[in-house]
């Protein structure tokens, strides 16, 4: 018997929510969403707030109420009074995900009209404490007046606590296959025709140019990029795309719609993850959402910045190496030698499905965490 209601606000991106086409794509709205489809399909009375919605709710949130609460050109008292009324409104759990000034004020006042507030964290970064003072204060004030805090990690759990002394409960990002498209069977070793997939989007924080050295020393070897920039890394991706250019064995496919991404994965044979450390060798990643993606698609992942609480080499999910030689090595290796693949590919097929809320046991235990059923 399910005991309350569920605000959930998504206010970086609104592309998913949208029966329009998506310009770009966004980790943390992808769970957002994941918790609004799950939370409704256990008959939770569940409510979507967003901004710049283009065109009408997408389909698949029917039976959710997406409220929009201003497009791009409204003014700012206009914001002000619609988030005010919308955090009056809101339901007994309010779940947002990251932090910023606006979501600890959301959390906040929501703290203050009474509401549960569940945080779930998206970075590593975010759990730390920094050189700056008022980022400092800001992250503060978000965790310390969550009622709950979610970790992605066993690793952010113990960040979490060392640098804010507050208790969180670790875990692990979901997946819903039921929005890849998996029409197609998964395609065997022989069949997949591009060595190494880079998906993501195009920003120096990726570390894109350790692929293209990756693609210099292995010209023997497929590497696909698929992705767009972000708003504000035009000039670097234009520079990336210009170097890809002149590498033959280097392609680049542009942003695609999420809803697309599998077939890139299914004809590859590992993905890679070569992002960069930004503060005290810890990355912005978090979970990364096309880990589960690509071990979705039984593709084995190799990374340069994060091994998940160990997950990766643990499980054999694929390979974590911390030197660009060590993924050269790893990329040779698993590409060619198909026994090892296979054993990869079936081990992350089994972790992508016990992470897949379109399994009613994950989403059952999915709404227990975000405390929208009955104990």
């Amino acid at each position: 018997m399910l005991k309350q209601g569920l605000t959930i606000f998504s206010l970086t991106n609104s592309d998913y929510l949208s029966e329009c086409s998506a310009n770009r794509a966004g980790g943390s709205e992808r769970q957002l969403l994941y918790a609004a489809l799950a939370s409704h399909a256990e008959g939770a009375d569940v409510e979507l707030v967003t901004i710049n919605l283009e065109g009408n709710p997408s389909a698949m949130l029917d039976g959710i109420a997406v409220k929009n609460l201003w497009s791009i050109q409204a003014s700012a008292l206009f914001k002000f009074l619609n988030m005010t009324r919308s955090l009056i409104s809101s339901k007994n759990v309010v779940y947002i995900r990251g932090i910023s000034l606006v979501h600890a004020l959301i959390i906040i006042i929501s703290r203050m009209f009474g509401r549960k507030v569940i945080l779930g964290m998206t970075s590593d970064v975010q759990c730390v404490k920094t050189s700056s003072v008022f980022a400092n204060i800001v992250k503060f004030l978000a965790i310390q007046c969550s009622t709950k805090v979610i970790a992605q990690t066993k690793n952010q759990h113990k960040l979490i606590n060392i640098h804010f002394n507050k208790h969180s409960v670790v875990f692990y990002n979901v997946i819903n296959s039921q929005l890849f498209g998996r029409s197609e069977p998964l395609k065997e070793f022989s069949d997949r025709n591009i060595d190494v997939l880079w998906l993501g989007t195009i920003e120096q924080k990726k570390g894109l140019d350790r692929l293209l050295y990756l693609a210099d020393h292995m010209p023997t070897k497929a590497f696909k990029i698929v992705g767009g920039p972000s708003l504000d890394s035009v000039e670097y991706a234009s520079e990336i795309v210009s170097q890809i250019e002149i590498r033959s064995n280097v392609s680049y496919e542009g942003f695609v719609q999420p809803s697309d991404i599998g077939s890139y994965i299914n004809c590859s044979k590992v993905l890679i993850n070569t992002s960069i450390p930004l503060e005290s060798d810890l990355t912005k990643e978090g979970f990364p959402n096309v880990f589960l993606e690509a071990w979705l698609f039984g593709t084995p992942v190799i990374s340069m910045s994060i091994d998940l609480d160990g997950l990766i080499t643990s499980q054999e999910l694929g390979a974590f190496s911390t030197t660009i030689q060590e993924a050269e090595k790893e990329i040779a290796e698993v590409t060619e030698d198909q026994n090892r693949w296979g054993i990869m590919s079936r081990n992350a097929k089994a972790f992508a499905a016990s992470r897949d809320v379109a399994n009613d046991d994950v989403h059952k235990l999915f709404v227990e965490i975000l405390e929208v059923r009955a104990k």
